[in-house]
């Protein structure tokens, strides 16, 4: 027997919270895409060079503000009770077309390259079974696929090891539990709508906030409820974060470290999806003019950067440092330029007085 629920590669892949969320939601319908263009606007970092380059978009939690899902959490020790295993859980829950998100230890699965190397924790998706090859369908970041999010399976057993050896490592899991969501067949607005005929309207207020707030570099954590920044380590948010990477490379440089390039292939992505929305506003008449090449150019810039980051790690060679500095100084002056002319453009579209006169 083989149950495969409906997944499809979305918008964004960076970060797998988020990829699998929209993976799910992009597979039944592409109404998501307003949403994911009202939202994804600011980004963040921590301010501490110990923890790498690990830009991050700072927006609602996906799971309980995306409009077309009904969440599912369930505590490990609970399944551990109420279920003979897990396999026998993630079965039961993609028999009810529940998505489940969790958190295992990579040494147990091929897809990683720390297989029965080393204990790592790290968040998977199931979306599937087939219990003729005995297989979990699976998505993530994988490592073996040179970090690309990719749709792949494993066994029941590997499975299995890789949930019971999270818990045998005894870290906190962020994910408070297994995460279960499905896609919603009625709206509970008050009108009962079936999902087919729902449409979410581009948030013009929460993208012209947040844009602002980019280019102030002001903290929009409040704004969205992203608790992470709340608390503990101090962020940068919006253009700052341009001074935290050009402080990075030059530490990286001093140090001979090898750079986090995570953060910049996130740049990479930003760049892209803000280019999308300008697109997005021109074809929805909330532009004037066509802002998409601003951000093309900054996608090509942020991949430059990406490509000297990772030749710097080959290779160590110092001239690399002083080049990709002055990258970085050149996409903060582009970036401000291009936002401030895209938040003039739609606050004069929607009758306000334009902040950034350009």
């Amino acid at each position: 027997m083989k149950t495969v629920l409906p997944f499809k590669m979305p918008i964004f892949t960076n970060y797998t919270d988020y990829a699998g969320a929209l993976s799910a939601v992009c597979a039944h319908t592409d109404e998501y895409l307003p949403w994911v263009y009202s939202c994804f606007v600011q980004m963040e970092i921590p301010n501490d060079y110990s923890l790498g380059f690990k830009l991050d978009y700072t927006l609602p939690i996906p799971y309980y503000s995306l409009p077309w899902l009904d969440l599912n959490v369930n505590q490990r020790p609970v399944i551990r009770k109420a279920w003979p295993s897990i396999k026998d859980y993630l079965i039961d829950m993609i028999d009810q077309k529940i998505y489940v998100h969790f958190l295992i230890d990579t040494y147990f699965i091929p897809l990683y390259t720390n297989y029965q190397e080393y204990h790592l924790s790290h968040g998977i998706f199931v979306y599937g079974y087939d219990t003729d090859t005995q297989e979990f369908y699976v998505a993530d970041n994988f490592s073996t696929t040179q970090g690309k999010y990719a749709f792949k399976t494993c066994t029941f057993e590997e499975l299995a090891e890789a949930y019971y050896g999270f818990d045998a490592m005894g870290e906190r899991d962020y994910l408070y539990g297994v995460i279960g969501f499905s896609i919603k067949q009625y709206y509970h607005y008050g009108f009962w709508e079936f999902r087919d005929e729902y449409k979410y309207s581009f948030n013009t207020l929460l993208f012209t906030d947040l844009l602002a707030d980019y280019l102030q570099s002001r903290d929009s954590s409040k704004r969205l409820f992203q608790p992470r920044t709340l608390y503990g380590k101090s962020f940068l948010f919006g253009l700052s974060c341009y001074e935290y990477l050009a402080g990075y490379v030059k530490h990286c440089g001093e140090n001979s470290l090898e750079m986090d390039v995570k953060g910049a292939k996130f740049l990479v992505e930003h760049k892209t999806i803000l280019s999308k929305t300008c697109g997005y506003l021109l074809q929805n008449g909330l532009v004037s003019r066509n802002l998409e090449s601003a951000y093309e150019e900054l996608t090509r810039n942020s991949t430059l950067l990406l490509m000297l980051m990772l030749k710097w790690n080959l290779t160590r060679r110092s001239e690399l440092i002083e080049t990709m500095r002055s990258t970085v100084s050149a996409l903060r002056k582009e970036d401000g330029k291009a936002g401030e002319a895209l938040l003039w453009e739609i606050q004069k579209s929607q009758g306000q007085q334009p902040t950034h006169p350009v």
